[in-house]
């Protein structure tokens, strides 16, 4: 939890202060991480660990992330700059460097607890697999309870998906999501399956659904920020 404290005048009680309430500890945390982000990858970059997409920048990400990061809270409205530790925040917005992403459009910081964690939209999943591979196309299809999937091993011992077929009789007429891995997993892969992420199915609190349309049907499960109080 990061407070700033001011010193007790005359026997007065000690005043603390949350971050998000103090501008100068706010600013001073946002250099901290900066710093500490750019130290690492520039690190990896200079022994080859760590090759950056060509086009992507790395301040203006961690800047957006920033602002987006003062608006992520938990189910009783704490604020992950308040509640969650500096190292994982840290951890989340170099997760999403490492990757090439940018926030909100291909990922999202939810918080477990006191921890922050970064979380990829499939639509960065989508954008990764077009950048970094031969991929020139990808269909990613909603997944609705009691659909049927039939799957193959390939020579690689990877599964492969071979045909989906919807139960319009149950989740499609209701609009009921289930979460489904489907092959995502695999950037190899031109069918990729959308569905939620491990960490996404703990999960027992749904903050927003930026991408749920009128009819009930959503991009993705992992499309929707929740939050651990």
């Amino acid at each position: 939890m990061t407070q700033t404290s001011q010193q007790p005048q005359g026997g007065q009680q000690a005043n603390t202060q949350l971050t998000s309430q103090n501008a100068t500890a706010l600013k001073r945390m946002q250099e901290e991480t900066t710093q500490q982000i750019m130290d690492r990858v520039n690190g990896w970059q200079e022994t080859g660990e760590l090759v950056l997409p060509k086009g992507y920048h790395v301040g203006n990400a961690i800047k957006m992330a920033w602002l987006y990061l003062q608006t992520v809270e938990n189910m009783s409205k704490q604020k992950a700059i308040d509640v969650c530790t500096k190292d994982s925040i840290c951890n989340a917005l170099l997760q999403m460097v490492i990757h090439g992403e940018y926030p909100q459009k291909h990922c999202y910081f939810i918080m477990y607890g006191d921890r922050l964690e970064w979380n990829e939209r499939y639509l960065g999943k989508l954008m990764r697999a077009k950048r970094d591979t031969e991929i020139e196309k990808v269909n990613a299809q909603v997944i609705y309870e009691g659909d049927e999937f039939v799957y193959t091993i390939d020579d690689d011992g990877q599964k492969q998906l071979v045909k989906h077929v919807p139960n319009l009789r149950s989740g499609h007429q209701q609009g009921r999501l289930t979460p489904h891995r489907g092959d995502d997993k695999s950037d190899d892969s031109e069918r990729m399956g959308a569905g939620s992420d491990e960490g996404q199915e703990r999960s027992a609190h749904q903050v927003h659904r930026p991408d749920v349309h009128e009819d009930g049907h959503s991009e993705s499960l992992q499309d929707c920020p929740r939050q651990h109080g």
